[in-house]
């Protein structure tokens, strides 16, 4: 793969979207367990819908927006919703086990769980969930 391929459109987007929502994961995640004495368990869960919001929007309109034109968003939100629940359900448990079962560090945790993630959400959603060939 051409690293200019890979630089070039949807993908450099996806990659700043990813960088947004890792940035405030980690944020999110970090605020409630200091700021409000939140379990780390209970903070990342939190993190997660309100990242997952965030997410649809800037993948819909910013990251595919030549592939939302004459789609409505309730047919991208429906498979976008059931990926995210599978997604971040298997990242909630991820985390779980890496900080409750094997007691890695939260932070290090989320970081892990995230940069693995990131790949395989970007081939779902490049492949499936945004892609107008499967209208």
């Amino acid at each position: 793969m051409k690293l200019n391929g890979f630089l070039g459109g949807a993908k450099m987007r996806y990659l700043v979207v990813s960088g947004l929502s890792f940035s405030l994961n980690l944020v999110l995640t970090y605020g409630l367990v200091q700021g409000l004495r939140l379990s780390p368990i209970l903070a990342y869960a939190i993190s997660l819908v309100i990242v997952f919001l965030t997410n649809f929007h800037l993948v819909r309109y910013w990251v595919y927006p030549e592939r939302v034109k004459d789609v409505s968003w309730s047919r991208q939100f429906i498979p976008f919703l059931s990926a995210s629940f599978l997604f971040r359900g298997a990242e909630w448990i991820s985390f779980a086990i890496l900080v409750d079962g094997l007691g890695v560090y939260y932070l290090l945790s989320a970081v892990v769980v995230q940069v693995v993630a990131f790949v395989v959400k970007f081939i779902v959603y490049d492949r499936l969930i945004f892609n107008p060939r499967r209208r």
